[in-house]
């Protein structure tokens, strides 16, 4: 299995058990869990994501951990530094965290971001939430609609995108292009429902990826969800690597 929604580093505004790259590998390993697709939470809440993202570099390297960049595409100079990332880093992915950073997906800052990826052929992972939005403090993400979504979507069909801790909820609406775009993925860090619990959904979910949302999610109820619903729909679904 690949986790498609990790990410390493101490979270601004509490404590966290575990949060290191070692403390990753280690509930991965337990998890049958390969590797994964590792963001720096540092990155997310810097001005400057250059230094985080240097720091991510030099933990994962020699490791089969891909890293994902996150980019603030409201700051001016982020198109400098994603091009230095790329070059400096051999990045696998670029993370969008609009509610975070306070743009829509959809405005005229993240296109040349969308151009970069589309030009080196990275896949972008956008980030709906990290927390329960009844657990944020200090900063209160805007939340980000499946109107947005399904418009970003279907203006982007060449850019493999996966949405990660989208709720289950935002799923129904998103259900036709999510089938209709083969570049096109959710994972599942933010389901709180059954996975399969009608035949509507179990097509939703073949376009489904496994996503922990580690440190802040408990990898194992996740894992154990996947094992009970979704390996009994199609084999090795999990095993594979789609970006």
């Amino acid at each position: 299995m690949i986790d498609y929604n990790c990410y390493v580093g101490a979270w601004p505004f509490h404590k966290l058990r575990r949060y290191t790259f070692e403390d990753l590998m280690a509930v991965h390993k337990e998890n049958g869990i390969e590797y994964g697709y590792v963001s720096s939470i540092q990155s997310i809440f810097y001005n400057d994501c250059y230094e985080s993202e240097k720091e991510l570099y030099e933990t994962i390297k020699d490791t089969p951990y891909k890293q994902v960049t996150v980019i603030n595409p409201a700051i001016s100079t982020c198109v400098h530094t994603l091009k230095r990332c790329i070059k400096e880093f051999d990045i696998s992915g670029v993370r969008l965290a609009p509610g975070y950073h306070g743009y829509n997906i959809n405005s005229d800052v993240v296109k040349p971001v969308i151009d970069i990826a589309r030009e080196y052929n990275l896949p972008l992972f956008i980030t709906a939430r990290m927390l329960d939005e009844r657990l944020t403090h200090m900063i209160h993400p805007e939340i980000i609609s499946g109107d947005d979504v399904r418009i970003f979507a279907q203006n982007n069909k060449d850019v493999t995108i996966v949405l990660c801790h989208f709720k289950d909820a935002q799923m129904p609406k998103l259900e036709d292009v999510l089938l209709n775009n083969p570049r096109l993925f959710t994972d599942i860090s933010g389901f709180a429902s059954p996975l399969l619990s009608d035949d509507g959904q179990k097509m939703q979910y073949k376009k489904a990826v496994l996503g922990t949302g580690w440190p802040l999610k408990n990898v194992k109820s996740t894992v154990m969800r996947i094992e009970i619903e979704i390996k009994e729909l199609y084999d090795n679904r999990f095993d594979k690597d789609i970006l």
